[in-house]
């Protein structure tokens, strides 16, 4: 199953949106869509909308390692 979010972001430069992005992408999401819109003048912010996705944990299903018992 999947969880998804929906950000919008107001930034200067795709620096910023490059770091992030980055930080998104270490917690696991993963970009399904992208929408600028550019600035009508110089020095204006970039208005972005960025839908992400990513695989939904469910407690249930997560084992933990030290629970595990091994049987011969």
């Amino acid at each position: 199953m999947w969880e998804y979010k929906r950000n919008d972001y107001k930034i200067k430069t795709y620096g910023e949106l490059i770091e992030i992005l980055n930080t998104e992408g270490i917690e696991n999401w993963e970009v399904i869509y992208y929408h600028e819109e550019k600035p009508v003048r110089y020095g204006n912010l970039f208005q972005i909308i960025v839908l992400f996705k990513r695989l939904k944990q469910d407690p249930a299903c997560i084992n933990n390692n030290n629970d595990q018992k091994r049987i011969l």
